[in-house]
């Protein structure tokens, strides 16, 4: 087993180790509400317009989103209507992680099981995306243990639990 965990801290890092051994072992009464975000100074947009370097004004392209969904069918019907909404905001589905702009995974935390699966799928996902692709982390996972997951997976680059979803587009 000791072998094993070093491995793992070799490959991995330890703060991938930290996430998984989380996704495994937490507080079940701790729920906080707090987020980092890695921010970003936008350029002012004109409805499929923005400013270029100069002054002159061009079109944008639309941004991309990946959703992947994991657990209940309540999170599907949540991710349908994320969808919706980032559709109406001008994003266009990514047809795989790897192209995104955006790579968000709605998470599930109702039983270890599910909780581990959401880690490991976080985690794959941090691997698959672009390194200038942003890593959303939703769900009922991150509104119950949105401050854990935000010291354990650095690779996440916004937790946002079910109370924050209009926050989405904000960030």
């Amino acid at each position: 087993h000791d072998r094993h965990l070093q491995h793992r801290r070799e490959t991995e890092g330890e703060g991938r180790l930290a996430a998984r051994r989380y996704a495994g072992h937490h507080d079940e009464g701790a729920a906080f509400h707090a987020s980092r975000v890695s921010g970003s100074r936008r350029r002012p947009t004109f409805g499929r317009l923005a400013f270029a370097p100069g002054g002159s004004l061009r079109p944008m392209p639309s941004p991309t989103v990946w959703l992947t969904t994991l657990g209940c069918s309540k999170n599907q019907v949540d991710s349908d209507k994320i969808t919706a909404v980032l559709d109406d905001a001008g994003y266009v589905l990514a047809d795989d992680p790897t192209t995104a702009d955006v790579v968000m995974v709605n998470t599930c935390g109702f039983i270890e099981a599910a909780r581990r699966e959401s880690v490991e799928t976080i985690l794959e996902l941090s691997d698959a995306k672009r390194s200038d692709a942003k890593l959303v982390v939703m769900g009922c996972m991150a509104q119950r243990y949105e401050q854990e997951l935000i010291a354990a997976l650095p690779e996440a680059d916004a937790v946002i639990g079910l109370d924050r979803y209009p926050e989405l587009l904000d960030e």
